[in-house]
């Protein structure tokens, strides 16, 4: 397989379902070069993946769903079975149950076939039987292909490999060309302002970030003295460098990034339970506008430490902890000053004031205060370690609440 794969050209998939590059193929040309005298078409490939790589051969290039196709899943389902479908993500012909049929540790080499009559043969390089085969009568002519694969999923796919014949010897498949997609507006500048620039560098040596958080959920572990939060997190900052002028890209005002294409600031929580940044439950995209400003949502779940700065064995079973969620930079290098976002500004997010929803049900008593974001700064003044880190606020300055067992009671107070 490594020497045959020497001969072959690579593709990468790294952005879920989604079929980006189209390479053109010209069937005639296919038929000079085939490994039966029946066959039209006929392409030899290998996957390395964890699951879900997918293979789509069409007339056209970007074809939409109603366009006839042939689309070959291979290791769908948490690679378990494998289909055969006439459209795009739907119309299944042919499935077959295929349980760990790709690997991400070596590739897996397969073959198509489509002879003359419309017979279409998926199967494993060497087996005598095909994985799936389908009879169509109304066979389609190939001039495309493209490779995709799934959310959270990267997969390597060789194409144009060598043809092995029956007397044991192989011929070199004809060359497929990559088509030039069609650009718009906003992806001609979208690739002009991503030219030669690092996504892992900051726009400056000093960045101000606006942060502005919302709590969604919070739950206590009274045994652990843990404190789960949920959070919605909107940062806001300016690169002047990637500002546009929209009439030179007809009106475009407002682009989308995913993230990874350009530098966005990584946050941790100073008093997690883990170490590690700020991960989020979702990939949303970043927005920018033509001034520069960008805009980042996320949702996320943290938990937390809270401690006892006072003698409590006078207390029992009215414990107190102070429970203090703060936020910093995750990039120790990065120069970042944090300001308080003005939840009017928070479009992403509903009103940051909305009353807490508690999973441990109906409290006795409630207190909820609000206050701003402050800098740790004016909290630890002797310690230059908080300059840049931020409390969490625009959220709830103290809560009561009781949480009853069959025995006892314990009251908290959460401080923030």
């Amino acid at each position: 397989m490594v020497s045959v794969a020497m001969q072959c050209k690579e593709h990468l998939c790294q952005h879920g379902y989604n079929y980006e590059t189209y390479y053109l193929v010209e069937s005639d040309q296919r038929k000079i070069v085939r490994s039966d005298p029946s066959i039209t078409f006929e392409m030899h490939i290998a996957i390395l993946a964890a699951s879900n790589g997918h293979i789509l051969l069409s007339t056209v290039s970007q074809p939409d769903a109603a366009d006839p196709v042939y689309e070959i899943v291979v290791g769908g389902g948490g690679n378990k079975f494998t289909e055969l479908r006439g459209n795009l993500k739907r119309n299944a012909k042919a499935s077959a149950k295929t349980v760990g049929i790709l690997s991400t540790i070596e590739f897996r080499a397969f073959y198509i076939k489509i002879t003359e009559d419309g017979l279409i043969e998926f199967g494993r390089e060497g087996d005598i039987l095909p994985i799936l085969s389908y009879q169509d009568m109304d066979p389609i002519n190939i001039h495309y292909f493209s490779f995709a694969a799934w959310n959270g999923v990267e997969a390597k796919f060789l194409y144009d490999c060598p043809i092995p014949l029956k007397n044991a010897t192989e011929v070199p498949s004809s060359d497929s060309v990559m088509v030039e997609p069609k650009m718009s507006n906003s992806d001609m500048l979208k690739r002009s302002l991503l030219l030669n620039r690092d996504p892992n560098i900051a726009p400056r040596s000093k960045v101000t970030v606006q942060l502005g958080v919302k709590i969604t959920s919070i739950t206590y572990d009274p045994f652990e003295t843990k404190l789960r939060t949920g959070l919605s997190v909107v940062r806001k900052w300016t690169d002047d460098s990637m500002a546009w002028n929209p009439l030179k890209f007809n009106g475009t005002s407002r682009l989308t990034f995913r993230q990874g294409q350009i530098w966005s600031p990584s946050l941790s929580i100073y008093n997690s339970d883990t170490i590690g940044f700020l991960d989020a439950k979702n990939s949303e995209p970043i927005t920018m506008f033509e001034s520069g400003e960008t805009i980042l949502h996320m949702q996320t779940t943290i938990q937390t430490w809270c401690l006892d700065y006072s003698d409590m064995l006078t207390k029992w079973p009215h414990d107190e902890y102070d429970c203090v969620i703060v936020i910093e930079p995750w990039e120790n290098h990065e120069d970042i000053t944090f300001q308080k976002l003005d939840p009017e500004d928070m479009k992403a997010t509903s009103h940051i004031y909305e009353t807490i929803n508690n999973d441990y049900g109906e409290s006795n008593e409630d207190e909820m205060e609000t206050s701003g974001i402050r800098n740790i700064e004016a909290m630890q003044s002797d310690n230059k370690e908080y300059n840049e880190s931020v409390e969490l606020a625009e959220a709830i300055d103290k809560i009561l609440f009781f949480i009853y067992s069959m025995t006892f009671a314990v009251m908290l107070a959460l401080h923030f």
